[in-house]
């Protein structure tokens, strides 16, 4: 089977009845090879027709995977006529031919490798690839990736290290793992690849890493450690490119409402990276008392990721150019230095591609329409069979066009235009809190392992980030690089914290998707200060002052450096400001975005993150993300100068002892002026919560909790303390 479209008997067909008859030959429901050969050199106005035709049209996923597989094993790479098309290139002078001739240069006698992967396809394309970083990537591609520098590798000390017990305990899921490396030629035995390259059959490798399986959700990974021996370690001898990898906010800022998305997963993806001939004496294992050498580029080198993510990236940026040749509207292609333009997502009843958004073998497609997802879908995996890329088609890794996908870990829904977690995943996160929960301790390794987890979910459950700290206080307080297997206490505050996000695991479970596109913005900035006498904050046609507690008066300023920990800072009192104004505004803002205005950067950061290292900051930030939930409302947090914070300036500092009654009044009177005159405010009325019930379970910050010492728990406040803010 094959992509490629050929006519079977052209003189017999004109042209326009040639594709009449491709066309009828198509299945009307399965989505093979053959319709992306259709559709490969297709206008995409003709294509809309098309695709109009094919309302019930699904993945094909045996076609798909047996063409993919038919060129996996058919694959010959001609490697002197690509040494002679490179020599053709470097005399043609290009930019491209002289960086090729400075890369030949400085490995000189480097042979070609053969990954399988099409050499000269990739040669084509990174031709016609006008980023600066094209050229060195063909070369990886066809001599091979190095683990060290040139010339590095045979110098590097040699060592050995044990494998490790997860692979000793498990070794049935190491001997099945081994074999399928073998039987795909990403592992050969030592002595056979020393025979092949005219090397004694006892020379020794220069590294012997240590196996490792690592076993998650049902699935076996074999691993090597690139990170051992510490101090002289293959990972600390690299000094690789920062691997820059997307978040889930990019997905969602790519979200078309009632658009379309997609979803490819490439097979044993790292491993389709040959190994450069110098760096395969790096990447040697032993199992059953044989020296196995990886050939390929396996799991455990920090270098990988940067390669895998730049691989993928280039193979987007081959179908972006064939799509924007075909006539259909596509974004800024990434760079290959991982950079992204500015994503952002076309209205509905717009045929456009919003984005392909990779995330090392994962790239997601987010299409306004369900004609551009089809169309990206087919030009994208086009191009990875085109470069001889497997992609992984078993459902759940490969997925055509949905409004409902599961990527990076989260559900997105572009009918509702939310993020969630997948149901499983919460109830799975769910019975873990509840595990450690009535444990008596856990080990850093565990600790760290659930912060991570928590970390995770909290960027849709915002309201956990602020209870993870007791659990991340009781990992720092043993020192940096705590040992793995120490124990750590579930104290009760981490108990409480671990039974809070329980809790939240189910009730607040979603985010929206794209909160600018979906909602209003208050029209005025809300702006805020605090002096060391007092608060004050002005927006939405109101404002408010007050000042402190006397008993926070004297502990203000410069204080005792043997009680700091009884001093309270300008932070605390600036984020104090913000929720002082979100209590008396919040009624106003359901279902809003709002922008804060902060003078105090610190503060500006600790509110965008919702985190501090503050206990008593964090009880303040804990009713600000409780009252925004309640209310659904999204808060922009912007720095603004001290000299444009005028008026909340000027009203926190109204029981200051400079205190100015003239500037005062003229500053009042000038906002009651502008804002008197603006009848939108008419229709920012109060109104209920969103999430009433949120407000009953909410930890609200109290005054008087705040003036005790930061080591006091906060106590029990209730809404009834505080109704006259609700």
């Amino acid at each position: 089977m094959s992509l490629a479209l050929e006519p079977t008997s052209p003189s017999l067909l004109t042209a326009p009845a040639l594709v009449q008859a491709q066309w009828e030959s198509l299945s009307p429901k399965g989505f093979s090879p053959d319709h992306a050969a259709f559709w490969r050199h297709r206008k995409f106005s003709d294509f809309m027709v098309d695709i109009s035709l094919l309302p019930d049209l699904t993945l094909d996923r045996e076609a798909w995977s047996s063409v993919f597989a038919d060129k996996h094993t058919s694959l010959v790479n001609d490697f002197d006529a690509i040494e002679h098309r490179e020599r053709k290139i470097i005399d043609s002078g290009s930019p491209f031919g002289v960086a090729l001739a400075a890369l030949r240069e400085r490995h000189a006698g480097w042979p070609f490798m053969d990954s399988r992967l099409d050499c000269a396809a990739w040669l084509d394309e990174m031709l016609l690839d006008d980023d600066a970083l094209a050229p060195n990537l063909y070369f990886v591609i066809s001599r091979g990736f190095s683990i060290l520098p040139p010339g590095e590798a045979s110098q590097f000390k040699s060592f050995s290290v044990d494998n490790y017990e997860s692979a000793k305990s498990n070794p049935e899921v190491v001997s099945k793992e081994i074999a399928r490396l073998r039987k795909q030629g990403f592992m050969v035995p030592w002595k056979e690849w020393c025979r092949d390259n005219g090397l004694d059959e006892d020379t020794l490798p220069i590294a012997k890493l240590a196996i490792g399986v690592v076993r998650k959700k049902g699935k076996d990974r074999l691993v090597i450690d690139g990170s051992a021996p510490h101090g002289r370690s293959l990972n600390e001898a690299m000094d690789p490119p920062d691997t820059k990898l997307p978040s889930i906010m990019w997905a969602m800022a790519a979200m078309s409402f009632q658009g379309f998305l997609t979803k490819t997963d490439f097979s044993d993806a790292f491993l389709n990276h040959k190994l450069a001939h110098e760096s395969v004496p790096l990447c040697v294992v032993e199992w059953e008392g044989e020296l196995l050498a990886y050939t390929s580029l396996g799991f455990g080198f920090k270098s990988g990721p940067h390669q895998q993510q730049q691989t993928t990236l280039a193979i987007v940026r081959v179908a972006l150019r064939r799509m924007r040749k075909a006539g259909i509207a596509v974004p800024e292609a990434p760079g290959l230095d991982h950079s992204y333009p500015d994503i952002s997502a076309a209205p509905p009843g717009v045929n456009t591609l919003n984005a392909f958004i990779s995330f090392l073998d994962d790239t997601g497609g987010f299409a306004s329409s369900r004609s551009a997802a089809w169309f990206a879908f087919s030009h994208y995996i086009t191009a990875c069979y085109d470069l001889g890329f497997p992609v992984h088609f078993k459902e759940g890794k490969t997925e055509s066009p949905a409004q409902l996908m599961h990527f990076l870990g989260f559900d997105l829904d572009t009918t509702s235009m939310t993020v969630s977690l997948h149901a499983e995943r919460v109830q799975e996160i769910r019975d873990r809190l509840t595990r450690v929960a009535g444990q008596p301790s856990i080990s850093v390794a565990e600790a760290q392992s659930l912060v991570g987890t928590l970390v995770f979910a909290s960027t849709v459950i915002r309201i956990g980030r602020l209870y993870y700290r007791a659990l991340l206080d009781a990992i720092n307080e043993l020192g940096p690089n705590p040992c793995s297997s120490t124990r750590i206490a579930i104290s009760e505050p981490i108990k409480e914290s671990l039974d809070m996000w329980s809790s939240l695991m189910n009730t607040l479970n979603s985010v929206n998707a794209n909160v600018r596109a979906m909602r209003p913005t208050v029209p005025s900035e809300i702006r805020t200060d605090a002096s060391l006498m007092g608060w004050g904050w002005a927006g939405m046609d109101s404002h408010e002052y007050g000042r402190w507690p006397q008993n926070w008066i004297d502990n203000l300023g410069v204080w005792n450096p043997s009680k700091l920990e009884q001093r309270i800072w300008i932070c605390e009192l600036e984020v104090w400001a913000c929720l002082f104004a979100l209590r008396r505004l919040a009624p106003r803002m359901r279902n809003c975005r709002v922008v804060f205005r902060v003078d105090n950067l610190p503060v500006v950061f600790m509110m965008q993150k919702l985190s501090s290292r503050s206990h008593r900051c964090v009880r303040v930030l804990r009713e600000i993300a409780w009252l925004s939930a309640a209310y659904d409302i999204e808060i922009s947090v912007q720095w603004i100068s001290t000299s444009d914070n005028f008026l909340a300036d000027i009203l926190s500092r109204r029981y200051c002892k400079d205190h100015d009654s003239i500037e005062w009044g003229t500053a009042l009177n000038t906002f009651r002026r502008e804002e008197a005159q603006n009848p939108e405010w008419d229709h920012w009325p109060a109104q209920s919560p969103q999430r009433p019930e949120l407000l009953h379970g909410m930890q609200a910050a109290c005054l008087q909790d705040f003036a005790l010492r930061a080591a006091t728990p906060i106590g029990a406040a209730t809404l009834a303390s505080l109704k006259e803010f609700y």
